[in-house]
C-alpha cells in the first residue's frame, strides 16, 4: 500500500472542510481540465462559483468576474493557469478570508509555497481536484454532498447549519457533519431499539 504523501494529507483535510469552491483561470477551449473539475465539483454537491470577466454564467452556474464580489464567503480557492498569477491569486484569496488555495498542476511555483506561510493559509499544489476527491473521500466513505453553513461566512440562501453537537441527518463529513445518509440510517436504528428496551 502506498504511503500518503503530505501534500495528498493537506489536500484531504481541505476537502473534507470545504463547501464553497471559486474557481479561476476557467476557459471553454479545448479540453479544459478546470471544465472537467467544474462539472465533477458541482456534481459531488459542492458549491462551485467559476470566476470569469464578462458572463454572469458559466456552465449554468452563476459566475462573478472578481473574488471579491461574491457575496458570501469562500472555502477554497481553485486556480488553473500560469504559476505567474499564483502569488496574486494566494494574496486575493487571503484578502476575502478563504481557508485554503488549491494550485491546479501546472499553476503552482516556490513564490507560492512562501506567500502561503506569509498568509498563513493552506496550500495544496499539483493536484488534480477530481481525481483527489474521487479515489480517497468517497472510497473512505465520504458522502458527495456536504453539510450546510461551511463557510467562515453565510453565503446568501444558503441552508442553517447543523445543530449543536455536530449531527445533520444525511449531512456531509469534515469537521461537524452528520457523516451522510449511513449516519442517518443507523440513528433511526438507535431509535428504534430503545424503543424495544423501553417497550421490554
Amino acid at each position: 500500500m502506498r504511503n500518503v504523501t503530505r501534500d495528498e494529507m493537506v489536500a484531504r483535510r481541505v476537502l473534507q472542510g470545504a463547501r464553497t469552491i471559486a474557481a479561476l483561470g476557467l476557459t471553454t477551449r479545448g479540453r479544459a481540465a478546470g471544465v472537467t473539475a467544474v462539472k465533477y465539483l458541482a456534481q459531488a454537491g459542492f458549491d462551485v462559483i467559476p470566476i470569469v470577466a464578462g458572463p454572469s454564467d458559466f456552465l449554468g452556474l452563476r459566475a462573478y468576474d472578481r473574488l471579491d464580489a461574491v457575496p458570501g464567503g469562500i472555502d477554497v480557492v481553485l486556480a488553473f493557469g500560469p504559476a505567474a498569477r499564483a502569488v496574486e491569486i494566494i494574496d486575493a484569496a487571503a484578502a476575502i478570508g478563504a481557508e485554503a488555495v488549491w494550485l491546479a498542476p501546472g499553476a503552482a511555483s516556490r513564490a507560492a509555497d512562501a506567500r502561503a506561510d506569509e498568509r498563513g493559509i493552506a496550500l495544496v499544489r499539483d493536484l488534480d481536484i477530481a481525481e483527489v476527491h474521487r479515489t480517497t473521500l468517497r472510497r473512505a466513505g465520504q458522502p458527495s454532498v456536504r453539510a450546510p453553513g461551511r463557510g467562515k461566512r453565510a453565503r446568501r440562501g444558503r441552508a442553517a447549519p447543523p445543530p449543536r453537537g455536530g449531527y445533520a441527518e444525511a449531512g456531509g463529513g469534515g469537521r461537524k457533519g452528520g457523516g451522510g445518509g449511513r449516519a442517518a440510517l443507523d440513528e433511526k436504528k438507535m431509535r428504534g431499539a430503545r424503543r424495544r428496551r423501553r417497550a421490554a
